[in-house]
């Protein structure tokens, strides 16, 4: 991929100002079901939700390593789930002994857990080593058509044969049903049936022609079965990912390979494939990566972030059924929990919950299953919709509280999360990246295309009243896009909260993001070798730290352009100020003369440069050059490179400290219904109890009290051994972690069309063709048309 066509192709389509001022028409998949500002009907979906607790059969005081449930199948009668407690393996000498194997493999052992939907209670435990004879290995366990199937592998090595051993058994006996051993090589096939109208069906794979084709096995509604061979005829077949209804007797087999998706047309009662047209179908090419799922009422459900949604062949369409914010549960939560039963009116939904990141041990995680059905009126009736928008799709566990707090205490307003600029609209699968420079040009033109659409919509008011992580989208940090927060957030203790940060958010004097946690990105290396400044180097000292301490070697691996365009970004408030634009300042021109003098025409292969601490301290070297996202980042790469606890600014005019980059970033529309009702939620993520939950969670939060109080109990943490290191922390590396952040300077917050023109323009001097005054008149002046656009 040629990076001056692509930053051709999207530096083309800026031009905001006149697409604004049209009446955009938005496209229904890009909406929330209730728009921002509407009020919440009576009558409006909401799912109340019922917790079903299952005795898991595991003993009290277990010795447990740890202990892990998964869903086994449910039915109207049960709902089936398995539990593996793995039991400790080294003795107190940390030494594994061939009995100690033996005595591991014998003692960890699933437990079925039977529970009774309609007594409310579980009704059986099947120790599965103990209660029945399974030979071989353990490969699976499910629950389907009221009977517990056990596969396991027994393998003869004097044979070099695998055999295949079902064990079907009875779930309220416990006792054996049927054997059915399968010699030769082992097929698998998928973990979930499909049904579409009375017929059963399954993919099975052939691992000695699994790329060749695949095999569809019909179970008719008389109990007969039939298997058909779908030969790929030269395609190479990864997976087959559904198996989708289309009448009560026709399927549609999607299929993942080496040409893309592909479809094809399968006659249940005949047993018979045929290749479908690829237009018809490709609206769906995205939805099958994801989690598609087969409903009890013979519809096929889609599991995202959002929620789930109903596939709708007829009308090519997705039809959101349960959106997470229709319940009164956690939709993090929710997102990673198995969808195990659907229908349009209700749900049942299961997983362990994990907290992620956390300085407590997960040895038994809690395994819940909530079922959900829809209420009779909304809670939230004759409140105002307030839309939230995730740039990823998702909300973290503690901002997703954050919401269900929001909604439960606020009586005007009612908090909606959407993902109307999905990343699958704006990237392209055929897009592909053969350096760290393309990569980076890619997505700078995906944030590009995503912040124009956004900047788009919020001009015109019809954007989203709250936006969460969009600070990487420099182009919207403008008065007519985003409301400035600072009166809202008011003045806060530097004591209590990294002011710097706050401060360092600012364009303009304006608060337009607001770092709510951040990561640190700079050179991670030992304090001594800072420049003057004593937090970063000028372009002169770094100069002398990569000939001296790095012998030449670059930590940042950047091309010339991309390696200009982040030098420019970390102090682009010396060359834009208050909309005007000057690239003629001397300070301008020496970053444009120290890249052309020190780095590659073209950025090193991946890598080749790995920018990891334990390769980096393998390797001898002094520095990596990396975003530090978490406490334990900090703690792991401080201790893997010898103690090494600063984090520095990369080469700058001035020596300034490391950037910021929020890894949650809250903004408010300039053009919001309330703006004051969206400050509330602002201020609730800034709170006490929410920034503490954050920096449990292993966050760099803006609040400094609860940083350092999580960061003392990581200390605790990692010094026990908690995570298997013998490293020893102190309170010293929690003071060194303060004293990064407090030398952030500035957020990382790039203007993606702005960078994308400087890489484009900035090589014809690199590479002698222009004189530096003339690319710099070229340069500002698109610049400055860009900005000019925006108003």
């Amino acid at each position: 991929m040629s990076i001056k066509k692509t930053v051709s192709i999207i530096a083309a389509v800026s031009l905001l100002l006149s697409i604004a001022s049209c009446d955009k028409k938005t496209d229904p998949s890009e909406t929330s079901a209730v728009q921002t500002g509407e009020k919440v009907s009576s009558d409006f979906p909401w799912f109340e939700s019922k917790r079903i607790t299952i005795d898991l059969g595991i003993e009290e005081n277990v010795d447990a390593e740890y202990t892990d449930t998964k869903f086994a199948g449910v039915d109207d009668k049960y709902i089936v789930v398995v539990t593996t407690v793995y039991y400790k393996l080294l003795g107190d000498d940390n030494t594994v002994t061939d009995s100690d194997l033996q005595e591991y493999e014998n003692s960890t052992t699933p437990i079925v857990s039977v529970f009774d939907r309609s007594k409310g209670e579980t009704v059986k435990h099947i120790n599965v080593k103990n209660d029945i004879s399974v030979e071989g290995i353990i490969d699976v366990i499910n629950y389907a058509s009221g009977r517990i199937t056990v596969t396991s592998l027994k393998y003869d090595a004097s044979a070099n044969k695998t055999t295949n051993i079902e064990t079907d058994i009875d779930p309220l006996s416990g006792s054996v049903l049927d054997t059915r051993r399968i010699d030769g090589e082992v097929k698998d096939s998928v973990d979930r049936t499909y049904t579409v109208g009375k017929y059963r069906t399954e993919i099975i794979r052939d691992w000695n022609s699994w790329l060749e084709s695949f095999t569809v096995r019909v179970i008719s509604p008389d109990g007969n079965t039939k298997e058909t061979e779908v030969n790929g005829n030269g395609t190479q077949i990864f997976s087959v990912n559904a198996v989708l209804p289309v009448t009560e007797t026709t399927a549609l087999i999607c299929a993942e390979t080496d040409k893309g998706i592909i479809y094809y047309t399968f006659d249940l009662e005949q047993g018979t494939a045929a290749p479908a047209d690829h237009e018809e179908y490709k609206w769906l090419d995205t939805y099958i990566y994801g989690s598609l799922l087969s409903g009890t009422d013979g519809r096929t459900y889609y599991a995202s972030p959002l929620g789930i949604s109903r596939i709708n062949l007829d009308k090519k369409a997705l039809e959101m059924v349960f959106d997470y914010s229709w319940c009164n549960l956690n939709r993090q939560l929710l997102n990673f929990f198995y969808v195990a039963e659907c229908t349009g009116d209700s749900f049942l939904l299961c997983g362990q919950k994990y907290q992620p990141g956390s300085f407590i041990s997960n040895v038994k995680p809690e395994f819940m299953i909530y079922e959900f059905s829809r209420a009779a009126q909304n809670p939230h009736a004759g409140k105002t919709v307030l839309e939230l928008y995730s740039s990823d799709g998702e909300l973290d566990y503690t901002t997703a509280d954050a919401v269900l707090k929001f909604n439960d205490t606020n009586s005007e307003y009612f908090i909606e999360v959407t993902d109307r600029y999905n990343l699958s609209k704006y990237s392209s699968t055929e897009q592909s990246a053969g350096n760290a420079d393309e990569y980076e040009v890619y997505n700078l033109t995906v944030n590009s295309k995503k912040s124009e659409a956004l900047a788009v919509d919020l001009i015109n008011g019809k954007g989203p009243d709250i936006l969460m992580n969009t600070s990487s989208f420099g182009l919207l940090n403008n008065p007519n896009f985003l409301a400035d927060l600072t009166p809202y957030i008011g003045t806060l203790d530097s004591n209590k909260y990294f002011t710097n940060v706050i401060e360092g958010a600012k364009f303009d004097g304006a608060l337009y993001q607001v770092p709510v946690t951040i990561a640190v990105d700079g050179i991670h290396t030992a304090p001594k070798y800072a420049g003057s400044s004593g937090v970063g180097f000028t372009t002169a000292e770094y100069e002398v730290f990569l000939r001296g301490a790095l012998n030449g070697k670059d930590v940042i691996g950047d091309g010339q352009a991309v390696y200009f365009a982040r030098l420019f970004s970390a102090e682009r408030d010396l060359f834009i100020k208050g909309g005007k634009v000057d690239f003629t300042t001397p300070e301008f021109k020496e970053l444009a003369q120290y890249v052309k003098d020190n780095a590659p025409q073209n950025s090193r292969a991946f890598g080749e440069v790995v920018n990891d601490s334990t390769i980096a301290e393998q390797e001898g070297r002094c520095a990596i050059y990396n975003s530090c996202l978490s406490i334990s980042s900090y703690f792991s790469d401080t201790a893997t490179l010898s103690g090494a606890t600063a984090i520095l600014g990369i080469p700058s005019s001035d020596g300034r400290g490391p950037l910021f980059s929020p890894r949650r970033s809250v903004a408010v529309s300039a053009q919001a219904k309330n703006i004051a009702a969206c400050a509330e939620f602002v201020k609730m993520l800034l709170s006490d109890d929410v920034q503490m939950s954050f920096a449990m969670c292993d966050g760099l939060t803006v609040n400094r009290v609860a940083l350092k109080q999580a960061a003392k109990t990581a200390v605790d943490y990692y010094n026990a051994g908690s995570n298997g290191t013998r490293k020893k922390y102190s309170e010293e590396t929690v003071n060194d972690l303060e004293k990064v952040i407090l030398n952030c300077s500035r957020m990382n917050s790039v203007d993606s069309e702005i960078n994308l023109i400087l890489i484009e323009e900035m090589p014809a001097y690199f590479l002698g063709q222009k004189d530096l005054d003339d690319v710099i008149k070229i340069a500002q002046d698109r610049v400055q048309k860009v900005l000019g656009e925006r108003g």
